[in-house]
């Protein structure tokens, strides 16, 4: 069941990019609990991991959800995911339990990294996206 809930994250990075326009700045999260969020200007979209994707088999991220952001918030957003991408210290090499996972993309090209589990950026990085989602 662990492999499914570090999969599952990944597969949902992947398949975002699809819908999509090949311009802009497009970013993906997802968070240690195998939680979704795609980050667009004008939106956040939440997707949660369901019990049946979860290590534990019973744990629920709740409700999808998709909200309309401000430019202003979407700057701050972007602030937080840059700040991640650049915070080699608190990168990790591979996904592990309770690690973030960003993605970034600009025109063609993705980035990905591995925020640890102790990282204070993607405690900064969760709160914010939680706190816009409310």
């Amino acid at each position: 069941m662990n492999a499914i809930k570090f999969i599952t994250p990944l597969f949902f990075l992947l398949f975002s990019w699809a819908a999509y326009s090949q311009t802009g700045i497009h970013y993906n999260y997802g968070d240690g609990s195998g939680n979704g969020y795609t980050i667009k200007e004008y939106s956040i979209a939440y997707d949660p991991i369901q019990p049946e994707n979860s290590s534990s088999g019973t744990y629920s991220g709740g409700e999808a959800k998709e909200v309309t952001i401000t430019p202003k918030q979407f700057a701050q957003l972007q602030r937080k995911f840059e700040k991640a991408l650049l915070s080699t210290d608190e990168h990790i090499k591979t996904r592990e339990m309770g690690s973030g996972m960003l993605s970034k993309k600009e025109g063609e090209t993705i980035t990905t990294r591995h925020l640890a589990r102790t990282s204070k950026t993607r405690q900064e990085l969760e709160k914010v996206l939680k706190k816009l989602l409310e």
